[in-house]
């Protein structure tokens, strides 16, 4: 038996959410689709077609659920949930505006985060960038090896996506800054044994259906 095997990971953002419209945080609250994201849903199903997905998993959120449903009713596959796919937890700042984050925010704690070393600024009563990384990894690899040779779909969401791909990327989490997810986009890393990763691909935005 031999250990060598390469797994598709194809990473999906979920659709947009009105928070996502008016810039609002949204973290670990539970915002419904708008309906951009539910046509954002359903383009996926054709720019999906040609990889042959064999299973589907998504985050908690119903905003990931819900992006994933129309590509589970197409294949006839049920979505499992993982806890770690979800979003970053942003604690106390969860929901603010861009200005709540300049009036609200203390001005060492924006510094911080800012910084070249973002990575262990804790977010009051959430996570830490490194955090997300940690959890991120440990389920895209498990998945990898739990699916051998296979492709599977993934929705998860920015910030989470954002800190995979600077890991398999090779880059500081710094990086995630100069990453662009967006919502409904998809992005693609194989996974082989010795935690080599072949990122295929970032943010690739499928077309929306025309209604």
């Amino acid at each position: 038996m031999t250990d060598s095997f390469s797994t598709r990971l194809i990473l999906i953002r979920h659709g947009q959410t009105e928070y996502n419209l008016k810039g609002l945080s949204q973290g670990l609250i539970d915002i419904p689709l708008n309906e951009t994201g539910e046509r954002q849903a359903d383009g996926l199903v054709s720019f999906l077609s040609p990889f042959r997905v064999s299973k589907i998993y998504s985050s908690p959120s119903s905003r990931a659920i819900s992006t994933a449903e129309p590509l589970s009713k197409a294949l006839s596959l049920e979505i499992a949930i993982e806890s770690d796919l979800a979003e970053m937890d942003q604690g106390d700042y969860d929901g603010f505006t861009a200005e709540d984050m300049r009036k609200k925010i203390p001005q060492e704690f924006l510094d911080a985060w800012r910084s070249d070393k973002p990575d262990d600024v804790r977010m009051p009563n959430g996570e830490t960038l490194n955090d997300v990384r940690e959890r991120m990894v440990s389920i895209c690899d498990s998945l990898a090896i739990r699916h051998r040779d296979s492709t599977v779909a993934i929705f998860s969401h920015n910030l989470s996506i954002k800190a995979f791909l600077c890991y398999g990327l090779g880059v500081a989490l710094k990086n995630f800054r100069r990453l662009s997810i967006s919502n409904g986009s998809v992005s693609i890393i194989d996974i082989s044994p010795g935690e080599r990763y072949l990122v295929n691909s970032i943010n690739d935005i499928p077309e929306l259906e025309i209604e």
